[in-house]
């Protein structure tokens, strides 16, 4: 019995042990269940992240790689799995291309100290040939007792990155480059107004050193106390700066002056500092007044050669050269003397100021400011007549300061001389005024070679008139000389007209160019008159309506109008008219065909301008000239304008004893009528 007893408690035992080895058992079950599903969950992880994952056993072969290892790396995990990481195909080198040495290596380093690495950076060429740049990680792996089985890293493609500092470094390079290295002057401020930085252009332009401007107030450098303040202002207002004129002191005490552009860099909306770029304008500047005074010389030039060009007879031509000269210079002392050809003394035809005392005066050729220029034909300038050892020995010159003697030529001979003084002490002639009246003289020769012309003309025809009866063999040879005198004051005229468009080389200011081709219109104009006198059988008159065909012709010509754009419309009945009065007229007509051409049809407006010619009566003729473009301003009257040209045609319409009428109906229509002057009725 109580053996059954032991056997019995016996198998309770057992069956109380089987229990608790299922219940061991269930438990071992849900542990590795546990166990494989955090598996998964990290393999989840590694294989989700964006860095590249790999295990590599202590003899250097991967165990483990992710996807973002096999994309970095450039082979699939089959590749990778049990190869080494000194595999050749994978090239090594460093960030900068040099060779990767082995002691280098994440793995190497990792296995010999026994302790992680980070940001271990190196470039690797993939078996295709590309090349990325990683940044790794690595740590050891260790088992039970603490050794090291392998290494674990984490590999990050940083190409891009690298790429994006290689691109930020250059950049940087090149605006420190463009900073220092800028051809004009850049400099940082600070929102108190000191100077934070500036570049070498900067200090050059000044003339200080870095010590000596950086770290300074802007007011230091400033002539213009409330420059600095009102730029400070105005960058605090947060206002951009263009074209700001200023005035800099350099530290030689010379004075610059620039233009400034600046604006302000905030950060969180705090002014920083701003930007400044600096141009120096002195040149500019100083290039801009001398041209100022040119063009205001060229302008008093161009009226003085209209003026001259006027007037035919010599006395007339002769006071007008003097009056004109004096003028330009802005004195009011001067003379002109003339000799002729075996003279031994100079007679001084015209004087003002000072020089009136001097009227009539008679000096040897060779004696004084005049002698010298007669011969020498060179422009003379005395700076101190007094103290001049060829002076006249007469008391009472020694009232001149500064003289100076232009000659006056007919072809390369030197007719006369035009003398100006300064009776002021210390006042001299400047550069600018010398050029000025020798391009005057130049001018004025060809007036006064004109004139003698034209009076050597009027004498020879007043003598022909006188021996008309007893010389009808001789008027051949009048007629020729007459045609030679129309065809040389042409070709004088044509010279003018040459001399201006020369000279409009220079000018760069439009309105002085728009001067100057008027002058050479009104010029040509005038020449047109006589080249068709002395191509005329009658040298007194010419037919007028042909010489109007051919004056609108060059005028179209003359201001680049086609035809396409602007019609031209002519109804000219044949109209001989003689000098004195084909002039003004021709004057007219071109002043009102030229404003026609260059206001009426703006921005390439298509219209017509039509010309009208017929006589009204004996001796008169009514002159129609209209055009259908913008119209004539209601606000101006044509008789008092500032228009050169309008001007000139009021001038003319007086000097022509004939009327004038404006229709500003549908255009522009002036109808103009005029008698024949009495020196050219026939």
């Amino acid at each position: 019995m109580r053996d059954e007893e032991k056997i019995e408690e016996q198998i309770q035992q057992l069956v109380k042990a089987n229990e608790a080895l299922r219940a061991q058992i269930a438990e071992h079950k849900r542990t590795e269940e546990q166990l494989r599903l955090r598996e998964e969950r990290l393999v989840g992880i590694i294989e989700t992240i964006a860095s590249g994952i790999t295990i590599v056993d202590r003899e250097g072969y991967f165990l483990f790689v992710n996807a973002a290892a096999e994309r970095i790396l450039g082979l699939s995990r089959n590749e990778l799995i049990n190869r080494s990481y000194r595999d050749p195909a994978w090239k090594r080198s460093t960030v900068d291309g040099k060779p990767l040495p082995e002691q280098d290596h994440p793995f190497v380093r990792v296995m010999k100290a026994g302790q992680p690495v980070y940001n271990v950076e190196y470039s690797v060429e993939r078996p295709d040939g590309t090349r990325v740049i990683i940044s790794v990680n690595a740590a050891p792996l260790r088992d039970a007792e603490g050794a090291i089985t392998g290494v674990v890293s984490s590999i990050t493609d940083i190409t891009e990155r690298k790429r994006v500092e290689e691109e930020l470094r250059r950049k940087q390079l090149e605006l420190t480059d463009f900073f220092e290295n800028a051809v004009i002057g850049l400099l940082w401020i600070g929102p108190e107004g000191y100077i934070l930085r500036a570049n070498r252009a900067q200090l050059d332009l000044l003339g200080y050193a870095p010590e000596e401007y950086i770290g300074h107030h802007i007011a230091e450098f400033h002539v213009d106390p409330e420059t600095p303040g009102d730029i400070l202002q105005r960058l605090a207002r947060n206002e951009t700066l263009r074209n700001y004129e200023a005035r800099l002191r350099r530290k030689d005490g010379s004075v610059k002056q620039v233009l400034i552009d600046s604006n302000v860099l905030r950060e969180d909306g705090k002014f920083t500092h701003a930007r400044c770029f600096i141009r120096d304008i002195t040149e500019r500047k100083r290039a801009e007044e001398q041209l100022r005074r040119q063009n205001e010389y060229l302008i008093a030039l161009h009226d003085t050669t209209l003026q001259l060009m006027n007037r035919l007879e010599v006395d007339s031509v002769l006071e007008a050269i003097v009056a004109r000269a004096a003028a330009l210079i802005n004195t009011p002392h001067g003379f002109i003397r003339l000799i002729k050809p075996g003279d031994v003394e100079t007679l001084q035809r015209v004087g003002i100021g000072i020089y009136s005392a001097f009227a009539n005066s008679r000096i040897k050729v060779s004696e004084g400011l005049v002698g010298r220029v007669l011969q020498t034909g060179q422009l003379l300038m005395v700076d101190d007549y007094r103290t001049w050892p060829d002076r006249l020995p007469d008391p009472a010159r020694d009232i001149f300061h500064a003289v100076i003697g232009v000659p006056l030529k007919s072809g390369t001979e030197v007719i006369g001389v035009l003398g100006l003084a300064h009776l002021e002490e210390g006042r001299t002639f400047g550069n600018n005024e010398i050029e000025l009246l020798n391009r005057f003289a130049a001018l004025a020769s060809i007036a006064l070679d004109n004139a003698r012309l034209y009076t050597a003309v009027q004498q020879e025809l007043a003598e022909r008139r006188r021996a008309e009866a007893q010389l009808k063999e001789s008027l051949k040879e009048k007629e020729v000389l007459l045609k030679e005198i129309h065809h040389r004051v042409k070709n004088n005229l044509q010279i003018i007209s040459s001399l201006l468009d020369l000279q409009s080389d220079y000018v760069q200011d439009p309105k002085a160019l728009e001067l100057f081709k008027e002058s050479q219109n009104r010029v040509k104009s005038m020449a047109l008159i006589h080249e068709k006198l002395y191509q005329s059988k009658n040298l007194a008159q010419t037919d007028f309506a042909e010489y109007i065909r051919d004056l609108t012709a060059h005028l179209f010509e003359s201001y680049r109008v086609s035809s396409d754009t602007i019609s031209l419309r002519m109804r000219l009945k044949s109209a001989p008219i003689g000098i004195d009065t084909a002039i003004p007229c021709g004057l007219i007509i071109n002043e009102l065909i030229s404003n026609s051409l260059r206001h009426a049809f703006p921005k390439g407006r298509r219209g017509e301008i039509r010309i009208d010619l017929h006589p009204d009566r004996e001796d008169t003729f009514i002159l129609v000239i209209r055009d259908n473009g913008v119209g004539f301003p209601e606000d101006l009257d044509f008789r008092n304008t500032e228009s050169l040209g309008l001007q000139l045609v009021t001038s003319l319409i007086k000097q022509l004893n004939g009327t004038i009428e404006l229709d500003k109906n549908a255009g522009t229509t002036f109808k103009i009528t005029f008698p024949q002057l009495g020196a050219d009725r026939t």
